[in-house]
């Protein structure tokens, strides 16, 4: 598979299945969010203390679940098999989100985005996440697909909350207080 097909110089990109669409596109702004969202997350995990090796691992599978919701969005639009269902993946945040509430001293006021590097990448990937999690659900109600994808609007939700307490995570392993 060549990268360089030179189709997208005319403002074309082709899809899953072989449909294509401009590269304006709503669905092209979500799969960019996306995949912003995960060269951050990227970032992010060459900057966490070596004591968050877990969050590094679990980040790492965020990615991967990241990738697959790419995939399922582009082939929503021919058809195709939506692929496996986030179910599974949204638990496993629901769990994470949980522990880490439970180790966090309770919130008692807004917090502004900053501390350790990590926490502040932790934040800046919550903004994408948040990004994209507008962008996706603009698409799926302008095409009367949010039943189709209930999931991936759901694990993206979670998803902001699982950056939001891995910031407030960050900064508290690396003795940053202030909230």
């Amino acid at each position: 598979m060549r990268i360089s097909t030179k189709k997208g110089d005319h403002g074309i990109t082709s899809l899953c299945g072989g449909s294509q669409v401009s590269k304006n596109h709503p669905l092209m702004h979500v799969l960019g969010d996306l995949d912003e969202l995960s060269a951050v997350l990227g970032m992010l995990i060459n900057v966490l203390p070596a004591s968050m090796k877990d969050a590094a691992d679990d980040v790492r599978d965020i990615q991967r679940s990241l990738s697959h919701m790419g995939a399922r969005l582009s082939a929503l639009r021919t058809g195709a098999a939506s692929g496996e269902s986030l179910e599974p993946a949204i638990h496993i945040l629901e769990s994470l989100i949980t522990a880490m509430e439970d180790r966090l001293p309770p919130l008692k006021s807004f917090i502004l985005p900053g501390g350790h590097e990590s926490a502040s990448r932790a934040h800046l990937a919550r903004t994408v996440c948040r990004r994209a999690e507008r962008q996706l659900t603009g698409m799926l109600v302008d095409e009367d697909r949010l039943n189709d994808s209930g999931d991936i609007s759901a694990y993206i939700n979670r998803l902001s909350d699982y950056l939001f307490l891995l910031a407030r995570r960050c900064n508290a392993e690396t003795g940053i207080t202030g909230e």
